[in-house]
């Protein structure tokens, strides 16, 4: 991660630049900042990945980081009916997925002209 004045941009396996936002990628400088707000998003989405999948050499291309984001929802909203409470949240937005993996250092594999990526990631079986 990079400063750059007010906004921080991210570079992706093949060293592009890009930003996030609230709903994914951009490839232009945005002023967007994740806030505490974001924290039970991002801790969600780190959970999934730490309990549910596996980090692979290659990306996968099967599976992009918005359809990851809803496996997260999932898993945070099965999580808190089995605790009877909530822990995790419900909802994870698609850039709070991708700050997650990038936090956990996922490699991001960048689509053109979209605000999803791919990642070294598989679910696990």
């Amino acid at each position: 991660m990079c400063k750059t004045g007010r906004n921080e941009h991210y570079l992706d396996s093949n060293g592009r630049k890009f930003w996030l936002t609230y709903t994914g990628i951009s490839f232009v400088p945005v002023n967007f900042k994740f806030t505490e707000d974001h924290d039970l998003q991002i801790l969600t989405a780190k959970a999934y990945i730490k309990f549910c999948c596996k980090v692979l050499k290659r990306p996968n291309k099967d599976i992009t980081s918005y359809g990851y984001k809803h496996y997260a929802e999932d898993f945070g909203y099965e999580l808190n009916n089995f605790l009877e409470e909530e822990k995790l949240s419900s909802y994870v937005s698609n850039g709070c997925f991708i700050k997650a993996a990038q936090d956990m250092q996922i490699f991001t594999f960048t689509i053109r002209n979209s605000p999803n990526c791919y990642f070294n990631l598989s679910t696990k079986k």
